[in-house]
């Protein structure tokens, strides 16, 4: 068979391709990474990873709703590269930047020899400028490092898809074979579903199944095999070893979570947020017809992109790419029902990475070198653009600017209300009361609350409404002072009457309103 022409003739150093590729994905993932105010959720992760380690795996998960990994991961983390913003958000940005390279390697082994570097490349491009994975690549949450995992996951995968009969062989077989790479495959494969796992409980729904659709493909490649069926129960025990320690904290949160959690089950428009982001129109789609037609064209565009791999004879790779972005979101609307709501845009990020290499690959049913590039070029460009402009990019809860305003205007005679955890850890996080000389009153009460002390569970999760202790609490605080500080966010779950300001305004009038965030009030002065 004579050999395809080289996708790159003028740059025929790959590699040297892949490192502009990622040099594009560190500019865009380190360029003003602190320059931001941390918002909640981020305060809530320096918060958990300042415990000591003790703490971190013992009582913690009993009120955190996530694995203790990633507190322990930034916690190391920070005692290397200090507390401040860009420090924390860093581990995020370096898993989102190893990433990239990641998904050139998916797309090497889901198709050999030249096509398979192109679609690489372009994946790596299309990823490196992906405006949601950079988002979270600029936030001290576990999701960016959560979706390198799976990358690592999905390349395992691959690989043994690729070389079935490899792992069709006992043990003793595959331990002696140091040159085929199986090993390799077998311990990326438990490593990455067991870290997954440790890094976000809903992995255990939506990464799990990745597995036996890999192993249903091998099985149907190599026909029924009793010892491929127990290679594969042995890989799933391993991997369910490593991570058994988590179960009585999971169990233990389970009922709190489902009683407590803000998030609802989905709505079918809802659905529509997987397909909106391909090409960056998340950020421009607002009307519900475009979101809708960018949903749609989008999906059409992977299943192009499958069919690209079914045509080349990569039947398994291209069910598995394809079966990596829609499985988890039906099973997220699933569960979402079944269950308990888990249905939201971060914790599906990672099935952006097979999207981004389906996205490359369907380029190949172009007929000319030139046309591909052409259409890999304006994928890069439009991403660009979009991430360039931030449309769609969340913006960040200003506490910075919160805690500026009180460090510089609040006096002894004042008093800083900070309202729940919601409040009071954003402000530990900027040092608030420690920048401040007026006193200090957290409601209900400091975190993190003690379970029983007021009602309320340990942890962010509050529920039920404002006691008379606490409205008597906060109307002795605030006689004889000079002016009141009122920090807050939106906790309609713990003061859905919003008694506390009513108190506030009903002895000092109404207050000022210094900070918003969007439509939530982060700082009232009375």
């Amino acid at each position: 068979m004579p050999e395809r022409p080289a996708i790159w003739p003028e740059c025929r150093n790959d590699w040297l391709a892949l490192a502009l590729v990622v040099a594009v994905a560190a500019f865009a993932r380190f360029y003003r990474l602190g320059l931001d105010s941390l918002w909640l959720d981020e305060t809530a992760s320096w918060w958990f990873a300042s415990r000591p380690l003790a703490e971190q795996w013992g009582q913690v998960p009993f009120y955190e709703p996530h694995p203790p990994l990633y507190y322990t991961l930034l916690w190391l983390w920070s005692r290397l590269l200090g507390e401040g913003e860009a420090a924390l958000r860093g581990l995020s940005a370096g898993a989102s930047l190893l990433t990239v390279p990641v998904v050139y390697g998916m797309g090497r082994v889901a198709l050999r020899g030249e096509e398979g570097k192109w679609i690489g490349l372009a994946g790596a491009l299309i990823a490196a400028l992906y405006p949601t994975q950079i988002a979270y690549a600029q936030e001290a949450r576990a999701y960016a490092l959560l979706t390198f995992v799976v990358a690592l996951l999905l390349l395992s995968l691959l690989w043994l898809l690729g070389s079935a009969e490899k792992l069709n062989r006992p043990w003793s077989a595959i331990m002696r074979d140091r040159s085929s790479g199986v090993r390799l495959a077998v311990a990326g494969v438990v490593f990455a579903t067991s870290t997954s796992f440790w890094l976000h409980n809903t992995a255990l729904i939506l990464v799990s199944p990745l597995l036996l659709v890999a192993a249903l493909l091998m099985l149907a490649r190599t026909g029924f095999s009793w010892q491929l069926v127990r290679n594969f129960l042995a890989i799933g025990v391993a991997i369910l070893v490593l991570w058994s320690p988590n179960i009585r904290w999971l169990l233990s949160g389970l009922s709190e979570i489902s009683a407590g959690f803000w998030l609802q089950p989905p709505r079918w428009l809802d659905l529509a947020w997987g397909g909106d982001e391909l090409l960056g129109s998340g950020g421009t789609a607002y009307e519900i017809p475009w979101k809708v037609g960018a949903a749609g064209f989008n999906l059409v565009l992977l299943t192009v992109g499958a069919g690209a791999l079914w045509r080349r004879g990569q039947v398994p790779a291209a069910i598995l790419l394809l079966s990596a972005v829609i499985l988890p979101v039906g099973l997220a609307v699933l569960a979402s029902y079944v269950i308990t709501p888990i249905f939201m845009t971060r914790v599906l990020v990672w099935i952006e990475v097979p999207a981004t290499l389906l996205a490359a690959a369907s380029t190949l049913w172009l007929p000319s070198l030139f046309l591909r590039r052409s259409a890999v070029a304006i994928m890069a460009g439009w991403l660009a653009i979009v991430v360039a402009l931030g449309w769609g990019r969340q913006v960040k809860e200003p506490w910075n600017e919160v805690a500026r305003i009180i460090a510089e205007e609040a006096t002894p005679d004042d008093l800083i209300i900070a309202d729940t955890a919601y409040a009071q850890v954003p402000m530990l996080y900027y040092r608030i009361p420690e920048r401040s000389s007026a006193q200090w009153l957290p409601l209900p009460e400091p975190y993190p609350l003690p379970l029983g002390q007021s009602g309320f569970p340990d942890g962010f999760f509050l529920r039920g409404s404002v006691q008379e202790t606490t409205i008597e609490r906060v109307r002795q605080a605030t006689t004889g002072k000079r002016r009141i500080w009122y920090v807050t966010r939106g906790n309609q779950a713990y003061d859905s009457q919003q008694r506390i300001a009513g108190t506030l305004r009903a002895m000092r009038g109404l207050g000022s309103v210094r900070v918003m965030s969007g439509q939530a009030v982060l700082l009232t002065e009375y």
